[in-house]
């Protein structure tokens, strides 16, 4: 069964279904609209889990999310993670690329899971989280790239709270126009309140606060940044509504213009819950 919540103009805000795998693993109960997802050992607790999910208050923030992670293009990985709290007006989401290593192949899922966890269970700040995913990557020799977002209160509103490090790109549509907020491919153009932190460990983790005024955020893998040309990636950014199908149009780019590594892609659009 498949539960569905709108806002007052008629925009879906959660879509919210049920689905069992047919190996008997447990219940999988996701919103196909903000990303949620959650495991259920029952069909009771899963139709508790959506209720619960479905009640989540309309003040906090919510958003359309699409994300995109292609293979099969080269030896290095990419992955990106989601998190959306019922507890607390909470969003995370993580993405993370290696160098391609055999036997750390799953080792951005690994951390892009495991930062989002760390910002949803302890509420650590999104440079501490990159700051520990990549001591962690260390230990496995991943070689990460590494972004984290945080929906979070700033003093001028609702904003993303972000920091990265490696080789990403984070685009953000502001009146109409695609800006590049942050990124290792255009490190002096930064926008908003930025400040950029070096750690005795030689890695520079560059930290952004923007606001959240009801327009797209874009991060990619540095590949797709890098394959598709400006004026392609604003005209799909500005011109394709639907977020998952942005994500998959920007990655398809990518390849069109001889993409040669692998890539993970997110987009995020801030809905209106009134």
């Amino acid at each position: 069964m498949t539960r569905i919540l709108r806002n007052s103009a008629g925009y879906i805000l959660h879509k919210i279904s049920t689905t069992r795998p047919p190996d008997g693993d447990p219940a999988r109960v996701s919103c196909r609209v903000c990303g949620w997802r959650r495991r259920a050992a029952s069909k009771a607790e899963a139709r508790a889990l959506r209720d619960r999910h479905a009640q989540r208050p309309r003040e906090w923030p919510t958003f359309h999310v699409g994300l995109v992670t292609g293979t099969g293009l080269g030896t290095n990985n990419h992955a990106a993670a989601i998190g959306v709290s019922d507890d607390l007006p909470t969003c995370a989401w993580a993405l993370a690329g290696n160098r391609g290593a055999a036997r750390t192949i799953h080792a951005p899922q690994f951390l892009a899971d495991e930062a989002v966890a760390a910002i949803m269970t302890t509420g650590i700040d999104v440079a501490q989280a990159v700051l520990d995913m990549r001591q962690l990557a260390k230990l496995c020799d991943a070689g990460t790239s590494l972004v984290v977002i945080a929906a979070a209160s700033t003093s001028s509103g609702p904003g993303y709270d972000i920091a990265g490090v490696g080789d990403y790109g984070l685009y953000h549509c502001q009146g109409g126009d695609v800006v590049p907020l942050m990124s290792s491919l255009q490190p002096n153009t930064p926008t908003g309140d930025e400040e950029a932190s070096t750690f005795a460990t030689g890695m520079r983790i560059t930290r952004l606060r923007a606001p959240l005024d009801r327009e797209r955020l874009v991060v990619m893998s540095g590949s797709v940044a890098r394959a598709v040309t400006a004026e392609e990636r604003a005209a799909l950014i500005t011109g394709v509504r639907n977020p998952q199908t942005c994500a998959h149009d920007l990655f398809q780019a990518g390849v069109r213009a001889g993409m040669q590594q692998n890539a993970a892609l997110l987009v995020l659009d801030p809905l209106s819950t009134e």
